[in-house]
């Protein structure tokens, strides 16, 4: 299945201390104090988090996509949260989505692509989650490169070119580890095309396609054709 795990946090067994994964792989994760309330997580801080046991469903190799709802409420300070990865460390990562510290919150994903650890994209400077306010975030990687996308804002990354097939390991995934809330979570099995993300921007159809509906109230945009995402021209 292309959708390898969603969380809607919409659940009403929130109080069994786990995150179900709505997708058909059972990727259940366990909350790390990190409550549930009125299908938003809340996490704050390093040690607040959802843990996803390592499962070959969400090992990405071709492609991938994360998408994300989720609002700040607190600039990161000191180098970097990572908001996402897979594994901790980045010796044997295969993902990890940071908010940067220098400028507070701009935003990056680094992975071993090509046996190598790189940016896809790295840092952007210039890309800033803007904080207490709502926002869907989408991180996408394939055959042509990748790039990330704050979609209600109509900013995007700097793309990198294409530098390998991400590796696969096998371990966990971590989802939180920063100060603020997240609405929904998903992770797709390949990149999403220009069609799908404004699709995403303007109402969720493609997700609606994948049996998948985000519940946030983040503004929908229009992505004019000046914007890049990855290498996609919308």
């Amino acid at each position: 299945s292309e959708l390898r795990l969603l969380f809607d946090f919409d659940q009403p067994d929130a109080t069994t201390g786990k995150a179900i994964d709505r997708s058909t792989n059972g990727n259940d994760g366990t909350l790390y104090t990190a409550p549930i309330t009125n299908g938003v997580l809340s996490t704050t801080g390093s040690s607040s988090f959802v843990y996803v046991p390592s499962s070959q469903s969400l090992g990405v190799k071709q492609g991938a996509s994360v998408i994300i709802s989720l609002r700040a409420q607190s600039l990161v300070s000191g180098y970097s949260s990572r908001l996402f990865s897979k594994y901790r460390t980045t010796t044997n990562a295969s993902l990890m989505l940071y908010l940067y510290g220098n400028p507070a919150n701009s935003l990056g994903m680094s992975a071993t692509v090509g046996g190598t650890w790189a940016g896809i994209p790295a840092q952007d400077k210039s890309l800033i989650l803007p904080n207490n306010t709502w926002h869907r975030l989408v991180w996408s990687y394939g055959p042509v490169g990748g790039g990330i996308m704050l979609l209600d804002t109509i900013a995007g990354s700097n793309p990198s070119s294409y530098l390998g097939e991400i590796s696969v390991n096998p371990y966990e995934c971590y989802l939180g580890q920063w100060k603020g809330q997240i609405d929904d979570f998903a992770i797709l099995g390949r990149e999403v095309t220009a069609n799908e993300l404004n699709s995403l921007a303007s109402g969720d159809s493609f997700l609606a396609s994948l049996q998948v509906t985000f519940s946030s109230s983040v503004p929908v945009a229009s992505i004019p054709s000046t914007i890049w995402f990855g290498l996609y021209r919308t």
